[in-house]
C-alpha cells in the first residue's frame, strides 16, 4: 500500500476510506491473515475506520471498540472472510491473547484489525500500518 496522507472531513468520510483501503489491501496477494495496525489518539477515529472496513464485507453488526471485552469477530456476508476486531488499550502484554493472535494469523481468510498495539512484538511485523491524526473536532488525517 503506498504511503498517502488523507484529510477526512467526516465520520461519514472515514467510514467510506475504511472500505476503500480494506478492498485495497483484499486485493493484495497472501498466504496468511491480513493484519492491520491503528495508530491513533483517543477519539482518533479508529473505530470509524473499522465501522468502514467492516461494511466493506457486508457486515451488517453495530460496530463498537472492543476496549473492554478486547476482541470482537464479525463474518462477512458471503462467509468467506472474518473481522477480528481487538482493542489493547488496557493490556500491558499480549498475554494468552498471543496464542490465539498466532492461530488466526495462520489463516488467510481472517482480517486482524488491531488498535493500541504497540505489544504486538513480532506479530506486528507483517501488519499494515494505518495512523489516524486529529486536527480538530471533525477532521483528520490519515497515513496509509
Amino acid at each position: 500500500m503506498s504511503e498517502n496522507n488523507i484529510e477526512v472531513a467526516s465520520a461519514e468520510e472515514m467510514e467510506r476510506l475504511g472500505e476503500q483501503k480494506l478492498r485495497e489491501l483484499l486485493s493484495e496477494e497472501r498466504d496468511s491473515a491480513l493484519i492491520i495496525q491503528l495508530i491513533g489518539d483517543l477519539g482518533a477515529g479508529k473505530t470509524t475506520f473499522v465501522r468502514g472496513m467492516a461494511r466493506s464485507l457486508g457486515i451488517d453488526a453495530h460496530i463498537t471498540s472492543p476496549t473492554f471485552t478486547v476482541h470482537k469477530e464479525y463474518t462477512s456476508k458471503d462467509s468467506k472472510l472474518e473481522l477480528h476486531h481487538f482493542d489493547f488499550y488496557r493490556l500491558p502484554d499480549l498475554g494468552i491473547m498471543e496464542g490465539e493472535l498466532k492461530e488466526l494469523v495462520q489463516d488467510p481468510s481472517n482480517i486482524i484489525v488491531v488498535e493500541w498495539g504497540g505489544i504486538l512484538g513480532d506479530l506486528a511485523r507483517d501488519a499494515k500500518v494505518i495512523k489516524i491524526e486529529r486536527l480538530d473536532d471533525e477532521r483528520r488525517v490519515v497515513l496509509a
